[in-house]
């Protein structure tokens, strides 16, 4: 916080704070569906066991479609290669 108490300079400070947050957030939800991604593959690898990428994708990102709001995690299991999904939704925004 500026030590002058000018409200202009009050001002253009608490903008400039207010931009540097709005400037984060991008990076906040990036997160968040880093996060989110992660728990899926795990989720999956608990209930299915050994998986791996769906058909021809060649790593874990290509394995994701958004939707209607909804994020959806592709694979298929190693052991018969049948193909699941897993859903999330109210994704962060």
């Amino acid at each position: 916080m500026p030590e002058d108490n000018n409200i202009l300079t009050l001002y253009n400070f608490m903008e400039n704070e207010m931009k540097n947050e709005l400037d984060m957030m991008p990076e906040v939800v990036d997160n968040k569906l880093a996060e989110i991604k992660k728990r899926l593959i795990e989720k999956a690898e608990k209930q299915y066991g050994d998986i791996t990428f769906v058909a021809h994708r060649k790593n874990w990102d290509e394995c994701f479609t958004f939707t209607n709001g909804e994020m959806m995690f592709w694979f298929n299991t190693k052991d018969d290669k049948s193909t699941h999904v897993l859903r999330v939704k109210d994704l962060p925004t």
